[in-house]
């Protein structure tokens, strides 16, 4: 998640209109003189941008938690209680009469008037968590109470934001955890639950609502299917629970973790084809699962609408090498280091494959192409001490002593102390 948002740097809510936004932008601009102020300028003009661009504006809502609306419901005889101080005698004289209050009505409903008069004034006074407890024993006295319903939940819901923006996840959770329960078909809230448990590391209860989550979005975008923020916004949590998934197998083996990032991308790319991330992170679960064909066939596609994206490039070299196209992998490096001469990536890829290529040719004695690429390799690397040692190692096992002898002493030219070089050239002297 981004450390600050475009909504904190333009200091406007999650749910702020375009005219709202656009104010902010104004007044910030104003205050801000791009001439004197760039940097600031910049990210500004950036977070503007992002907010007014509906599939920009979706991947940033995606991760932010929602300060969801609502209001106190309380009536005009609550609202004229007169103090805290005056109602507690009289709450304290009928809370004994439990059995009584069981069967009485008027009882139960004169407790409840009483509590709920108390919570309207614990209210004004910002204490939350009294109020909150006197909710609960109206909601005992009378399951149906709706106000004293509606004010546990929006208490609720306020006090985990409070929470969440304090960065206390378990507790914003457990608050609107309580808050579900008495409205448990809300989006936002289950959005924010989502992320409070992302946030504080609990991943199964995060899927839990993401998948939740997934299923709201999923009836709002089939209502208006052209929606392109409606679509950004599914596209992206669909992307995000693949790159969880997609990140557990190495965690946990678990190959229905590979399934689910596949179905994550899958489900990604039927509602955005052409969506970049997820066509390449949908390679990137093949090569994982060793379907290198089937991945080269994936990237090959992306390589001819992103010809010039090298990410792109290193990650076909690697799926045409695993498929056994060796010459095609190294072809298609060499096209990355045209585009991007310095890209270290592209060069440790092929200094990699070339070292792999050439250990396993010598595990099946084909020294020859072995040392094919470890001459390569030298061109590469010119003054690498291991490469030179493993040419060395090479000529050995060919039986070729007198090349090797001589390539162990280049080994000892770049580094005089490499123990294992001295000691095989003098077992060769030796005849061994």
């Amino acid at each position: 998640m981004a450390p600050k948002s475009a909504y904190s740097i333009l200091n406007v809510n999650k749910d702020a209109s375009e005219e709202e936004i656009k104010r902010a932008y104004i007044e910030l601009v104003k205050r801000y003189d791009p001439e004197r102020h760039t940097d600031r300028f910049m990210v500004i003009q950036k977070a503007y941008e992002r907010l007014t661009d509906p599939r920009q504006r979706a991947r940033e809502d995606v991760f932010a938690f929602n300060a969801i609306a609502g209001k106190w419901y309380f009536t005009d005889a609550e609202r004229e209680a007169a103090s805290v101080e005056e109602l507690k005698p009289q709450i304290e004289a009928l809370t004994p009469r439990g059995e009584e209050a069981a069967t009485d009505e008027t009882l139960r409903r004169q407790l409840a008037d009483l509590l709920m008069k108390r919570s309207c004034l614990l209210v004004k006074g910002r204490v939350w968590r009294d109020a909150i407890e006197d909710w609960k024993r109206v909601l005992k006295l009378d399951p149906t109470h709706h106000r004293a319903r509606n004010n546990l939940g929006f208490a609720q819901i306020q006090l985990g934001y409070s929470y969440a923006t304090h960065e206390l996840y378990d507790e914003a959770a457990s608050a609107w955890e309580t808050a579900l329960q008495l409205n448990p078909d809300n989006p936002k809230l289950i959005h924010n639950l989502a992320l409070a448990h992302e946030e504080s590391g609990q991943k199964a209860s995060a899927r839990k609502y993401w998948q939740e989550l997934i299923r709201h979005w999923k009836n709002e975008l089939d209502k208006s299917p052209d929606d392109p923020y409606l679509q950004e916004r599914l596209v992206e949590v669909h992307k995000f629970q693949g790159d969880q998934a997609m990140g557990e197998p190495a965690r946990t083996g678990k190959i229905e973790d590979a399934q689910t990032a596949r179905r994550e991308y899958t489900a990604a790319l039927s509602i955005a084809p052409d969506d970049f991330k997820a066509q390449y992170s949908m390679a990137v679960t093949l090569m994982n699962d060793k379907k290198f064909k089937d991945a080269c066939e994936r990237l090959r596609t992306l390589n001819g609408k992103h010809p010039k994206n090298t990410e792109v490039l290193n990650l076909l070299g690697w799926a045409y090498l695993n498929s056994g196209e060796h010459e095609r992998g190294f072809q298609t490096w060499r096209r990355s280091l045209a585009i991007e001469p310095g890209n270290q990536e592209t060069k440790q890829n092929v200094i990699k494959a070339r070292m792999q290529l050439a250990k396993s040719l010598r595990n099946k004695n084909q020294f020859t192409w072995a040392l094919v690429h470890l001459k390569e390799l030298q061109k590469l690397t010119p003054t690498s001490e291991e490469v030179q040692f493993e040419i060395a190692e090479t000529f050995k096992l060919k039986g070729d002593k007198r090349s090797a002898e001589k390539e162990y002493r280049r080994v000892i030219q770049i580094n005089p102390a490499n123990k294992a070089a001295t000691k095989a050239l003098s077992e060769i002297r030796m005849g061994h």
